[in-house]
C-alpha cells in the first residue's frame, strides 16, 4: 500500500512507477459512456493516452486558459451576489445547497460550452442531469461484470441505463457542436473569451496534430471536463 499524503510517496508514482498506476479496469457500462475509454480518464496507457494528457495540460487546462477564463467565473459570482442579495431584500428563503450547486455549474459549463446551465437554457440543465446519472453510474457495482455466469445477462439493468445515458448526451452534445461549427463557419465572434469546446474544435481542424480528434473524442472530452470540478474553479 502507498500513502499518497507523503511526498516522496507521489513522486514514485509520478515519475518513476507511473505505468503502474495508470491502467484501469475495462468495464463495458463505462465504456459506453465514455465512447470506448476516449474521455482520457479511462483510455488505457498508449500514444492516444499521452497525446490527451498534452492536450488537457497544455490547452485546456493550462494557466493561460484559466486566467482568460477567470472573468468567467468572476460574472457568475457577480451574478449570484445580486440575485441571492435581491431575494435577501425581498425577504425570499433560500435553499444554499442548490443555490450553490447552480453557481458552480454555471461556471463549468460557460466555461465548457459557453452556456449557462441554469436559468433560460434549458439544454444545459439537461446535461447537468446526465452528470449526475453518470456519477452514480460509475459508482454501481454491476454484478455481471464480477460473476463469470452473468456476463451476458444485464441483471441489473447497467449496460440499458448506460447507452441511454449516451444516447441523451448525445443528442444533447451534436446541437451544441452544430452550434459552434456553424458559429466558427461563418467566423462569427459570438463569445468575448473562447470556450474549451472551441479549443477542441481547433484542435480537431489541424492537419498537424499527430492525432486527430474525432467528435467522440470532443464528446468523450467534455464529458470529463464538466465533472472536473476543481480544476475549472482554481
Amino acid at each position: 500500500m502507498v500513502d499518497e499524503q507523503k511526498p516522496k510517496a507521489v513522486e514514485e508514482i509520478l515519475r518513476e512507477s507511473e505505468k503502474l498506476f495508470l491502467g484501469r479496469p475495462q468495464i463495458a457500462a463505462i465504456n459506453n459512456v465514455t465512447y470506448g475509454g476516449k474521455g482520457f480518464i479511462f483510455a488505457p496507457y498508449g500514444s492516444y493516452w499521452k497525446f490527451m494528457k498534452k492536450i488537457i495540460m497544455s490547452q485546456l487546462l493550462s494557466g493561460n486558459t484559466l486566467d482568460i477564463l477567470l472573468q468567467v467565473r468572476r460574472d457568475e459570482i457577480n451574478h449570484f451576489i445580486k440575485n441571492l442579495s435581491r431575494k435577501a431584500s425581498l425577504g425570499k428563503s433560500v435553499e444554499i445547497e442548490v443555490i450553490l450547486g447552480n453557481l458552480t455549474s454555471n461556471m463549468i459549463s460557460r466555461m465548457v460550452t459557453g452556456n449557462k446551465y441554469a436559468e433560460e437554457d434549458d439544454e444545459i440543465g439537461d446535461i447537468m442531469k446526465i452528470m449526475v446519472d453518470v456519477d452514480k453510474l460509475y459508482g454501481k457495482l454491476n454484478l455481471s461484470e464480477h460473476i463469470w455466469f452473468f456476463k451476458n445477462i444485464d441483471l441489473q439493468g447497467i449496460q440499458k441505463t448506460s447507452m441511454d445515458i449516451r444516447t441523451r448526451f448525445d443528442a444533447l452534445m451534436d446541437g451544441i457542436l452544430k452550434e459552434h461549427e456553424e458559429a466558427r463557419q461563418q467566423n462569427i465572434e459570438t463569445r468575448k473569451v473562447k470556450d474549451l469546446l472551441n479549443i477542441l474544435l481547433e484542435i480537431s481542424e489541424d492537419d498537424d496534430m499527430e492525432i486527430k480528434l474525432t467528435r467522440d473524442n470532443i464528446k468523450a472530452l467534455i464529458l470529463v471536463l464538466v465533472n472536473y470540478k476543481p480544476v475549472l474553479l482554481m
